[in-house]
């Protein structure tokens, strides 16, 4: 895994288990990937005019949990 990956996938893992899930889901590593606000999934989206990360990540999940903070342990899920 790249650094960017292995930094994803722990985020994922961070949102899997904020939502109390079992496993990773697509979901997951969609927030994960898109946590990283100068990663660059986020800022493909951004240059397309697809995303307002700021505004998805206050209306895409009604309801969710806040996203995880930078640096925050990560949580194994299995």
């Amino acid at each position: 895994f790249t650094a960017a990956l292995a930094l994803a996938m722990q985020r994922a893992g961070q949102w899997a288990a904020r939502f109390d899930a079992q496993a990773i889901e697509p979901l997951h590593l969609l927030l994960g990937l898109l946590d990283e606000e100068e990663g660059r999934p986020a800022l493909l989206l951004a240059g397309a005019g697809l995303l307002d990360l700021q505004e998805f990540r206050r209306t895409a999940i009604p309801g969710r949990p806040n996203p995880p903070a930078s640096g925050s342990p990560s949580h194994e899920v299995a």
